[in-house]
Formats: structure tokens, sequence, C-alpha cells
């Protein structure tokens, strides 16, 4: 809740900050694709939100110095309410994609995926591992015994 900027409309859409059942600490809820009216969730295929910052990762990875990956990035701020950004980064664009990406199940993969800032060598969320007194082995799903059955060459991630 607190990264985001105070104009920033995706504060107010995707956490509510209720004092709620008489309880004096706050409560974060998620009312991001909730309907109003009767609070059914809604399901997305895809937003034209991560269609800019698909596009504007790629093209920085491919020339950090393309100026269309400002122009994506705020682009999308603009429409948020945030400030425009005069330069971008590899890690503007992943905290950008954890501000509108906000849970729906990306921020991990985006973590795994990103060279630490801190620790040369390894991912974000190796980093983010570490600090919880974990291991990389965390960072591996598990084999599904099903696919482990058709192929026995298949061997199981280690920790699980």
């Amino acid at each position: 809740y607190n990264a985001y900027e105070a104009n920033d409309v995706r504060r107010t859409v995707i956490t509510h900050v209720p004092g709620a059942y008489g309880n004096a600490n706050y409560e974060y809820y998620c009312y991001k694709f909730q309907d109003p009216g009767n609070y059914t969730c809604k399901f997305y295929i895809a937003r034209t939100a991560e269609a800019y910052l698909i596009s504007a990762e790629a093209s920085y990875k491919l020339n950090p110095s393309d100026p269309s990956v400002l122009t994506n990035i705020n682009a999308l701020r603009a429409k948020r309410g945030a400030s425009a950004l005069a330069s971008v980064d590899l890690y503007d664009i992943i905290n950008e994609r954890r501000l509108e990406l906000a849970v729906e199940g990306t921020r991990w993969t985006d973590m795994k995926r990103t060279p630490s800032e801190t620790v040369t060598g390894k991912s974000m969320a190796l980093v983010f591992l570490e600090a919880k007194g974990r291991g990389a082995n965390d960072l591996l799903y598990p084999i599904p015994t099903s696919a482990m059955d058709v192929n026995e060459e298949l061997v199981q991630n280690p920790g699980y």
C-alpha cells in the first residue's frame, strides 16, 4: 500500500484500508477485480497495461536506451495518476509491474528472472529467500507425480 504514490489510483483500487470490525489496526483488502454491486470476482485473460509492461521490459533488455521504454512506462503511469519518470531502468520496470500487477500472481516470476540490485549473480527471489533463512531449492516447484509416472527419467526437485 505504501509503495504507491498519493495520486496513484491503483492505491485505492487495489487495496482498501478500513478499520473494520472495531479493530484499531488497519486491514488490507483487494478489491481489484470485484464487482462493486455483488462483490463477485471477474476473471481476466490479459490486460493492456501488462502489454505495456512486457513491451517496456523486452525493449529495455534489447536496448536500454530505447526511448519507447520510458514512453511505455510513463503512458501507463499517466493513466494511473502517478508522476512521470525522467529515466527508467530494469528495476523501475519491475517495480511498475509490482504496482500494476499486484495480487495477480506475477511477482514471484518477476523476482526469479530479475538479477538482484545488491547481490551480484543472484536473483531478487534468491536474495529474498536467503534473507528468510531459505535456499535455492525453494526457487523450484515440485514435479508432479503424474509427470514422473509417465517419464521415468524425471527426478524430483530437491526438497520435495
